[in-house]
């Protein structure tokens, strides 16, 4: 999903648009694999033929149900998060975007930072002398994009 160009002015120059690097998904997808697999050998042996007559029906439907919920708690908001994280720099300012349905846009003007740090895939984005930075999680190449910021700051 591309960034929204209602946030941006008519003259910006997008250099960088990316979602969070795949490695936030990585424990959505394992935990989908492990009740997947989990469930599923349950409903097969559920369906083996030592089972078929024994009034095990409504096991097998609770199974495919809290399957299903499992997934939707465990699995898809994750996903959906990912799907909705922006990160845009432009010549002027940083977008952050979070949120797919309702998003909120965080904007740092490239004027108001002082220094940018990086650690893993992280940005450390200073806009005061003092106090917290602003932590930008997951960025894909991060060294890169620091790389970039400090040289439009």
């Amino acid at each position: 999903m591309s960034f929204p160009h209602s946030e941006m002015e008519p003259s910006e120059k997008i250099l960088l648009d990316t979602n969070p690097t795949f490695g936030r998904l990585v424990w959505p997808l394992l935990e989908l694999m492990v009740i997947t697999g989990v469930v599923w050998l349950l409903i097969g042996l559920i369906d083996s033929s030592a089972m078929v007559g024994s009034g095990m029906q409504p096991v097998r439907n609770f199974l495919l149900i809290g399957w299903v919920v499992l997934i939707l708690w465990r699995v898809v908001p994750p996903g959906l998060a990912w799907l909705g994280e922006r990160f845009v720099l432009t010549d002027r300012r940083i977008l952050l975007r979070r949120g797919l349905f309702r998003p909120r846009v965080t904007t740092v003007d490239l004027r108001s930072v002082r220094s940018v740090d990086r650690k893993g895939s992280a940005l450390y984005l200073r806009t005061h002398y003092f106090g917290p930075a602003l932590e930008v999680a997951d960025v894909p190449s991060a060294r890169k994009v620091a790389k970039m910021v400090a040289r439009l700051t």
